[in-house]
């Protein structure tokens, strides 16, 4: 049996069916509600022009970079760890990604 558990799930008890039931080639957007959501054929567009940034072989150039940067805000932890001075790692960390990026 297929039981709807509230309006957005279902559960399935066979699991023959649920191949049957959510197997689709088609491209969804997302819900209305999502936070900052585009129309996926736009999404699609606006990721294919920075995929290639995300390949292995342009991650594994930019290693070096990124170790220095990650050795270098280690040291500064290093640094800190025998004062007692307050450090907020979350604004460290933004800085490391954004210096990176």
């Amino acid at each position: 049996p297929i039981v709807r558990t509230n309006p957005y799930e279902l559960h399935i008890r066979d699991p023959d069916f649920y191949d049957e039931l959510y197997a689709s080639n088609q491209r969804l957007d997302k819900y209305r509600y999502g936070f900052s959501t585009v129309p996926h054929e736009l999404h699609r567009l606006r990721r294919g022009a920075i995929n290639p940034f995300f390949s292995v072989q342009s991650v594994t150039q930019l290693e070096p970079l990124i170790l220095a940067k990650a050795d270098k805000l280690c040291a500064r932890f290093h640094a800190l760890a025998s004062t007692a001075e307050v450090v907020r790692i979350n604004a460290a960390f933004i800085a490391l990604t954004l210096y990176i990026i």
